[in-house]
C-alpha cells in the first residue's frame, strides 16, 4: 500500500465521502507530490541553497480560492 492510499484510507474512515473528504485527500495528494519532487537530488540540492522554492498549492474551484500549503504549520491557507 502507498502513503497515498494510506491517507486515503484514514481520511475515508474519519470523513466518508463528504466534500471535506475530498478536500482533505487532493491535499494529502499534494504533500505527496512535494515529497516526490524532494527525491530528486537536484531539486533538494537547489533547496539547500535557496535557489528553488517547492510551493504545494490546492485551487478552489468551488470557493475560487488559492491556498498555499504552510509547511512550518502543516496547514494550507488561502492567499
Amino acid at each position: 500500500m502507498s502513503q497515498i492510499d494510506d491517507s486515503a484510507h484514514a481520511i475515508a474512515q474519519e470523513h466518508g465521502t463528504s466534500p471535506e473528504a475530498h478536500r482533505l485527500l487532493e491535499e494529502a495528494a499534494i504533500r505527496q507530490s512535494m515529497a516526490n519532487l524532494r527525491t530528486f537530488p537536484f531539486v533538494a540540492e537547489r533547496e539547500q541553497k535557496r535557489s528553488l522554492v517547492v510551493l504545494g498549492c490546492h485551487f478552489s474551484i468551488r470557493k475560487g480560492e488559492l491556498w498555499v500549503l504552510d509547511e512550518a504549520e502543516g496547514n494550507f491557507r488561502p492567499v
